[in-house]
């Protein structure tokens, strides 16, 4: 009474976990979570376009391909600078929703895990923000199908223990120093480089390559 008569509100807060079926069901809600998790991370930023340009001048890619690439933003900003850009995302809703319809034809729905693209198809593989949502037991074969498309460059963006950015989301589930992770790739085949003075965040990723012949 005090809530609603005096101060005007009732005292709310966000529910948290998947909603009953029948709430579903009346107002149909098919992906909350996504809906919740995209809210705010749809928005273009600058440093989309800086890591564009970076990645352009640096890696001098012919065909680009982005798993977990969200809303499709970096796919969208390679192809303002003329680089042939693909992305995938394990949510359906992301894909379906982008704000960037220019590049809606350049998505799909797909898993990190299982990639429907060719051996070696991309010079340039850029995976950020992906491999610390998947369990650890599903790691190797991520990196395995990664590799697998990508012919020449890789690119991954990482948050490392020490890295606060790690803690800040609950859908992360891998919780390792970075010297791990680069063993992780080293076991795939992947060669792992110095990285590249220039980019954006660097003490967040692996910059890698593919010996060929090796």
């Amino acid at each position: 009474w005090k809530d609603w008569h005096i101060l005007g509100y009732y005292p709310v807060r966000k529910y948290e976990g998947d909603y009953p079926s029948p709430i579903k069901r009346k107002f149909r809600i098919e992906h909350h979570r996504d809906v919740d998790y995209f809210s705010t991370r749809a928005a273009m930023e600058a440093k989309h376009f800086l890591d564009a340009y970076h990645w352009k001048t640096v890696f001098q890619p012919k065909k680009v391909l982005l798993p977990g690439c969200g809303m499709g933003q970096r796919v969208f900003a390679l192809r303002t600078y003329d680089v042939e850009a693909w992305g995938f995302d394990i949510s359906e809703y992301a894909v379906k929703n982008t704000p960037y319809r220019d590049v809606r034809q350049y998505l799909r729905v797909g898993d990190i895990r299982e990639i429907k693209h060719a051996d070696n198809e991309f010079d340039f593989v850029v995976v950020y923000d992906v491999f610390e949502h998947l369990e650890e037991a599903d790691l190797q074969k991520a990196l395995k199908e990664v590799y697998r498309v990508g012919s020449k460059n890789f690119l991954f963006s990482i948050p490392f223990l020490g890295d606060p950015n790690l803690y800040a989301d609950p859908t992360h589930k891998i919780f390792k120093d970075k010297e791990w992770w680069m063993v992780q790739c080293e076991a795939v085949g992947f060669k792992v480089r110095d990285t590249i003075q220039g980019l954006l965040y660097p003490n967040q990723l692996i910059v890698c390559e593919k010996v060929q012949n090796e």
